[in-house]
């Protein structure tokens, strides 16, 4: 597919019923989330099985992106971030993807009205309540 034929189907999805242009996202200032919550990671032996951990996540989100730190239990990486995809920001949601490299990519949802998220991955899947945080006054608990 080349980039001509990628502009008239990203032109297409903007088009409304009515034939006029629809903004795909709203523009998203910086949002910085700490979610703390619960992960699921299904592991496959002689019985499946689900395993729970809690954990935080962590999402640096700008414009239509962002980087996230990922616990490692259900596929974070053992250093840096992760990218973030968004496709859609909202009052009330804001939807992406999160770039599991090289294993694939994990849906993340969250709900700006309940303050949750909701991450499904290859690996295993994360929900939790969020709040905002400043990374620039961000101080160690202990």
């Amino acid at each position: 597919m080349g980039t001509k034929d990628r502009l008239i189907i990203a032109a297409a999805l903007c088009i409304g019923p009515t034939g006029s242009g629809v903004a795909m996202a709203q523009a998203l200032g910086t949002l910085n989330l700490t979610c703390s919550g619960q992960a699921d990671k299904t592991e496959y032996t002689l019985a499946e099985q689900v395993r729970s951990q809690g954990g935080d996540v962590r999402l640096y989100l700008s414009g239509d992106g962002g980087t996230a730190d990922i616990p490692r239990f259900i596929g974070g990486a053992k250093e840096g971030r992760l990218v973030v995809k968004l496709f859609s920001v909202t009052d009330e949601v804001i939807t992406g993807k999160i770039d599991y490299r090289p294993i694939g990519n994990a849906k993340m949802r969250i709900d700006r009205m309940a303050g949750t998220v909701a991450i499904t991955g290859p690996k295993g899947n994360f929900s939790g309540q969020c709040h905002t945080f400043d990374p620039a006054q961000a101080a160690p608990k202990f």
